[in-house]
């Protein structure tokens, strides 16, 4: 085995050993939203952060000289096209400082990790949703960026972020009871991530299907949550400036509020969600 396999291989059991509630994969395969083929990670580490799926990507540069800003720019690419949400280049020689102002601007980590040693590696993959989180400010295109990173159906077009409004295209919820559990998430995590936000207004079409004199109707709705925050802090019994500070604060708060619990959706609904006929099918 050569040594660049045999430091990938240490570095991936590492990983694995520390984080056994991350799927952990040594030379994944994964197919580019631009690129359109399957894209070769040397690790990839996957996790369900609170309902929401979390990519990190790990390339493995065993040099005889430092890692240049050549290599940062095309990982940056690479992360696009494979839709990480975070990246880590591991070296054993280090980087040149046009290297260390690049990763920094998009907020990549950037490790130095001496062959069969192990010390220097990341304590949790925590580290980078706290890093990234505690980060965001309440800017007109942080808070766009932010908001599309949950999904691809947001309708840019109508965000308005002056009045804190943000609508979503037809797709995200199917059906009635979809569209208010993505209303109670959405709304979580905007006043999660900015926490300074007073209210926040989320539009989400679905449709609505009931039995009227025994036929079976189907309705096309816009569903739409108005919620300020002290309300909404009072009603969920926290505060968001909490669940910023520490992304396992958040992931514990999310288990406790049961997101998949029925009737604690139904409840949110009554008394935060209204909806206006569009069309019937």
């Amino acid at each position: 085995m050569t040594d660049w396999k045999k430091y990938e291989k240490e570095l991936f059991t590492k990983y694995s050993n520390e984080y056994p509630n991350h799927i952990i994969t040594i030379d994944d395969k994964i197919v580019g939203q631009f690129s359109k083929i399957k894209r070769q990670v040397d690790i990839s580490i996957k996790k369900d952060v609170a309902g929401y799926k979390v990519l990190g990507v790990i390339e493995c540069k065993y040099y005889n000289k430092k890692v240049d800003v050549k290599i940062v720019d095309a990982f940056i690419g690479f992360l696009e096209d494979v839709k990480a949400n975070f990246g880590i280049i591991i070296t054993n020689q280090g980087f040149s400082t046009a290297a260390k102002n690049r990763a920094e601007v998009k907020g990549i980590e950037l490790i130095i990790h001496k062959f069969k040693s192990v010390d220097n590696l990341i304590n949790d993959v925590d580290l980078f949703f706290n890093q990234r989180i505690n980060e965001l400010k309440l800017e007109e295109q942080e808070f766009i960026r932010r908001v599309k990173e949950y999904t691809g159906y947001i309708d840019s077009s109508k965000i308005d972020f002056d009045n804190r409004v943000i609508y979503y295209r037809e797709g995200f919820a199917n059906t009635e009871y979809y569209a208010w559990k993505k209303l109670m998430q959405q709304t979580l995590r905007v006043f999660r991530d900015f926490p300074t936000i007073e209210k926040i207004e989320i539009y989400i079409p679905a449709t609505k299907e009931y039995i009227e004199n025994s036929n079976l109707i189907h309705e096309k709705r816009i569903y739409t949550s108005k919620i300020h925050l002290k309300d909404f802090e009072k009603y969920m019994d926290v505060k968001f400036e909490f669940l910023k500070k520490d992304i396992k604060n958040w992931r514990k708060f999310f288990d406790s509020i049961k997101i998949n619990n029925k009737t604690f959706v139904t409840e949110f609904a009554k008394k935060y969600v209204s909806s206006e006929l569009i069309e019937k099918l």
